[in-house]
């Protein structure tokens, strides 16, 4: 069972601790900001107009057990799709960890729309670089039900955690946040012990929104809950 470090402050990012390891950013290439995940052999590269940063919880001889914290922009598209968020981790050294494991992302929504699903993937070629170990599942938050699929990945692996059966507001603050892993659970990246230096795996995070009449559905669900506590307490 992975300790839990719960030591970010969702508002704003204040107040991030590293536990074990110290985190850097440094100008990366292609403009790319690049966060040093300690001294696991592991850097990790995003979009500098992307609010992501990094914590480092823990290094052992296996494992680098970090914490991930990013806000959701920007509305969707022509077909109704929500822009994804990447995160290129990207082998430093001969001597890296085999594994990134992510005990805690803190989501917040900051765009016009509510999600209904969420979906965390890992892209994937002919030559597979990792994959999700199944032995560890984060703990869904809002979401009812996570499931973890694909065999595409290193080894056969799985590549892809879905969570679905909930609801992530865009408002008010405080209450617009997902946060899978929080409570129990982790995500693990199972590398591919052949990667070269400079190789990177790519992280790609989405919500998914819902179609305007699964909205009212929604909308009228959550209306008729809070009038019959009203009726029961009145």
């Amino acid at each position: 069972m992975l300790k839990k470090h719960h030591s970010i402050s969702l508002h704003g990012w204040v107040g991030i601790s590293i536990v074990t390891g110290m985190l850097l950013m440094s100008a990366g290439t292609a403009g790319a900001s690049v966060y040093q995940l300690g001294d696991s052999g592991w850097s990790a590269a995003v979009d500098p107009e992307w609010e992501i940063s990094f914590s480092v919880d823990d290094l052992t001889e296996r494992a680098v057990i970090i914490q991930i914290q990013k806000r959701f922009v920007g509305e969707p598209d022509e077909f109704g799709l929500m822009p994804a968020m990447y995160v290129d981790f990207i082998k430093n050294s001969d001597e890296a960890v085999e594994q990134i494991i992510i005990t805690d992302e803190y989501i917040i929504n900051d765009t016009s729309k509510v999600w209904t699903d969420f979906h965390i993937e890992l892209t994937t070629s002919r030559n597979p670089l990792a994959g999700f170990d199944p032995q560890y599942i984060p703990s869904g938050d809002q979401f009812a039900t996570v499931t973890l699929s694909g065999s595409n990945g290193y080894d056969e692996l799985p590549t892809k955690f879905d969570f679905y059966d909930g609801l992530v507001v865009n408002e008010p603050p405080g209450d617009n946040t997902f946060r899978p892993g929080y409570a129990y659970g982790a995500m693990a990246i199972m590398t591919n012990p052949e990667m070269e230096v400079g190789q990177r795996i790519f992280l790609k995070e989405f919500p998914t929104i819902p179609e305007p009449a699964t909205l009212l559905v929604l909308c009228v669900g959550a209306l008729g809950s809070v009038l019959g506590h009203r009726r029961r307490y009145a």
